[in-house]
């Protein structure tokens, strides 16, 4: 499964090892996941990696490790474009993950943004596939993967 995670996702996995990504590291490792990055959101979590909210756990000389890790655990995109019309997302940070998601031909935008978790219910439906790709949060990932029972006759 192709996908994109937003920064706070990337954060989640690379910085605060948060319990909710867990699942993702183990099905990228077991190579159900390939992750897609773009110039954008490398220089997005560049910038935040940088914040003064971090510092307590980032420091200037591991920002390079973090961010090396991220270019180990994901495949840069080539930067091609696809048609095809998306919604516009209040926050143009934003925007660039769904462009990405949409030109890298991403089964799932991976995401904890509070904006386009509501882009998705607004713009994409309940089922956020108008453009080819979903928007799910990382619990919402998980059980995308994980195996679905046989429904009963």
């Amino acid at each position: 499964m192709r996908v994109v995670l937003d920064t706070n996702v990337w954060l989640d996995w690379l910085v605060f090892h948060d319990r909710g990504v867990v699942p993702l590291k183990a099905a990228h490792a077991a190579g159900q996941l390939e992750i897609i990055r773009s110039s954008a959101g490398e220089q997005e979590l560049e910038r935040v990696l940088a914040y003064d909210a971090l510092k307590r756990l980032v420091d200037a000389a591991s920002r390079p490790v973090f961010m090396e890790n991220m270019y180990k655990t994901s495949s840069l995109h080539d930067g091609s474009t696809r048609a095809g019309t998306l919604p516009t997302c209040r926050d143009p940070d934003d925007q660039a993950f769904l462009e990405l998601a949409r030109d890298c031909g991403a089964d799932l935008l991976v995401s904890k943004d509070r904006d386009l978790l509501e882009l998705r219910r607004a713009k994409f439906g309940l089922s956020g596939s108008a453009a080819g790709f979903r928007i799910v949060t990382p619990p919402e990932c998980v059980a995308l993967l994980s195996p679905q029972p046989p429904k009963a006759a």
